[in-house]
């Protein structure tokens, strides 16, 4: 059926129930009516086929668009590893929603283990069973074997180390190293760890680094006095890993874990050339098992990370990027002022919103422009860019993670590792930079399971790309899929 228009939405507007990362397989098609078919296919269980008709080849333009650039990005780097390999091959199914787990060999400490892991789940996490493959993923890391898991956002990546984590805590005062892109998702990570663990005797998690304002905490934590250490790919350096080495002897350090692992593709062939230096800690470190994480990696992407960090036969894990309380729509711009009109009204009092653009000085614009237009409605809008103060950014994300701030206008700078479960709506006042990008961004909303609207205003360089494959003002591009 054809989903109901959106208030304030225009006549050419639609919602499509599927993210845009699934056309990116549309790409080297000449013709998007002929990939409809197989496309068809690959959606889950239960949704209605036959629904996805000709009419929806013209709602690829955005996610073309996105794939087109994502592509030529990663042709302009490459995903060839500067370390040859000295392994065969890794195989690496793409687009499965399946676990690729070898012959396992099930043992009775192996079943006490996942029975204290299902305890512990549920008195220390909350959670009365398992997500996603989370079990799978955990027993891997419990015998010791090499991951790699492509999960989206909201889907539990971060449980599959903190669980083994603790329970290897519990056993011998295991230490698992984490590593991540930035200080300020270290802190958040710290604080949400040690909120769940709030007993003397219980363990606790620390970060290392330029934001660490504790001049103690390097010895304490190199002394192994906390279950799980973050660190930055630039502080995980050879000093710090010699450091470890007491550790790795007595057999305390289960874990080296690399999340948001899309960055050492995407970042580290130029400004964060250390992501490309993990191999270090798996020559140093040949018997502690890896982890890496992320909710976008392509097939390339997948090959070169498992290069970078040398995973020996690993534990792959991908799943589909659907998720069923999530709406796309597609509309036309109509003038700064009109549109920003239209986002004003589509506003509703204590739903938190972000609106991403791609430039700081867009941001500025708009956001100036919004708090013009609610503040008889009392809603504060905040900004979030690159160009933002570090003070201000962190009294920015704290408002609005409390609520203070109900509209962020932001660009890329926002977004990774965020964990604000009650975000109702994503808009884009512009094109992201790609789809890596737009998949971060709108994977910040609906992280409660409660329906959530995705609104994607076309630029004026989309509006003739969309012209010409037949996206026009009252033309259907999509159809809510059931």
């Amino acid at each position: 059926m054809v989903t109901a228009l959106q208030p304030g939405l225009d006549a050419g507007s639609l919602a499509i129930r599927h993210p845009c990362l699934m056309f990116v397989h549309c790409l080297a098609r000449p013709s998007w009516t002929c990939c409809l078919k197989p496309l068809a296919h690959q959606l889950p269980p239960g949704s209605r086929r036959q629904q996805f008709g000709r009419h929806a080849a013209a709602g690829l333009g955005v996610a073309c668009l996105l794939a087109a650039r994502t592509a030529a990005s990663i042709r302009s780097h490459g995903a060839t590893c500067r370390r040859p390999s000295r392994r065969r091959p890794l195989r690496l199914r793409m687009g499965s929603h399946r676990t690729e787990i070898g012959a396992v060999q099930s043992t009775d400490a192996e079943s006490h283990q996942m029975k204290e892991a299902e305890q512990l789940l549920s008195e220390l996490f909350g959670h009365k069973s398992w997500r996603c493959e989370q079990q799978a993923v955990v027993k891997a890391v419990l015998q010791k074997q090499d991951v790699l898991v492509n999960w989206s956002t909201g889907a539990g990546k971060s449980l599959c180390y903190r669980l083994p984590a603790v329970l290897s805590w519990r056993r011998r005062k295991g230490v698992t190293v984490v590593v991540e892109p930035l200080i300020s998702l270290m802190r958040d990570q710290v604080v949400n760890f040690n909120k769940l663990c709030i007993s003397s005797d219980s363990p606790k998690a620390t970060f290392l680094g330029s934001g660490q304002l504790d001049a103690s905490m390097d010895r304490r934590a190199l002394e192994g006095e906390f279950c799980l250490v973050y660190v930055t790919p630039e502080k995980l350096t050879e000093g710090l890993l010699l450091a470890l080495e007491q550790l790795y002897k007595s057999g305390r350090l289960e874990l080296i874990v690399m999340d948001e692992a899309a960055c050492i593709s995407l970042w580290g062939h130029d400004f964060r050339p250390s992501f490309r230096n993990m191999w270090w800690a798996r020559e140093q470190y040949p018997r502690v098992p890896f982890m890496a994480l992320s909710a976008s990696m392509t097939k390339d992407m997948r090959r070169d990370i498992s290069e970078q960090l040398s995973l020996r036969d690993p534990l792959v894990s991908t799943l589909p990027y659907f998720r069923a309380n999530l709406d796309i729509i597609c509309t036309h711009k109509e003038g700064f002022a009109k549109d920003l009109v239209r986002i004003a009204q589509s506003v509703k009092l204590g739903e938190p919103m972000i609106v991403y653009t791609p430039m700081p000085s867009t941001a500025a614009k708009v956001a100036r422009k919004l708090e013009s237009l609610l503040q008889d409605q009392g809603v504060q809008v905040g900004v979030y860019t690159g160009a933002t103060g570090k003070d201000e950014r962190e009294r920015v994300q704290s408002a609005f993670d409390s609520g203070e701030v109900q509209v962020l206008v932001a660009t890329v700078a926002f977004g990774m590792g965020i964990d604000k479960p009650d975000i109702r709506k994503i808009i884009h006042y512009g094109l992201p930079k790609c789809m890596e990008d737009y998949h971060h961004q709108i994977g910040r909303a609906g992280r409660d399971g409660l329906p959530l609207v995705v609104l994607f205003y076309l630029t004026i360089q989309m509006r003739s790309f969309g012209s010409a494959s037949g996206l026009r003002r009252g033309t259907r591009i999509g159809t809510r899929m059931t």
